[in-house]
């Protein structure tokens, strides 16, 4: 559902949307009005009468065929929260949220990792491939970013 559209939700919207402007210098509600872009929102729910917290957020896009792929572009965790797992916890949403498609709407997650995250997803089991074999991923780009991808199903 669109978060954007909750009073319960606005607040957490709001940290989501600080991180993306000191992770990536954007604007999350621009990012989220891009074509096909969707976001998943991780968040802590605490006891009754507590507020919750977010955990972290993901970005991401399917491109259908030909290019059958989920693009991730953005994964960002509170610094108070990184080491816990959240960003993994992320990520793994997303994979199996591709793997839910059918083989032929989608076979692979993609995205393009700043070079100190490469390791991350290197243990998520994603790995390096060329730029051409990727779809462009929204994302904000580094000079050094390194493509990667997951593939799931036959080739």
């Amino acid at each position: 559902r669109d978060v954007r559209e909750s009073s319960k939700l606005s607040p957490l919207l709001a940290d989501a949307e600080t991180m993306c402007r000191r992770e990536f210098d954007e604007n999350l509600e621009e990012v989220l009005d891009a074509e096909g872009i969707k976001m998943g929102l991780l968040v802590s729910v605490g006891e009754p009468g507590e507020d919750s917290a977010c955990l972290g957020f993901i970005t991401y896009k399917f491109w259908g065929p030909p290019l059958k792929a989920m693009s991730v572009s953005r994964v960002a965790v509170p610094g108070r929260y990184q080491m816990m797992g959240f960003g993994r916890q992320l990520v793994r949403w997303a994979v199996e949220k591709a793997k839910q498609k059918s083989r032929h709407e989608c076979d692979r997650v993609t995205l393009s990792a700043i070079q100190k995250a490469v390791p991350f997803y290197e243990r998520l089991n994603f790995v390096p491939v060329a730029d051409d074999d990727v779809p462009d991923d929204d994302g904000p780009k580094a000079s050094d970013s390194v493509k990667m991808e997951l593939r799931f199903g036959r080739r």
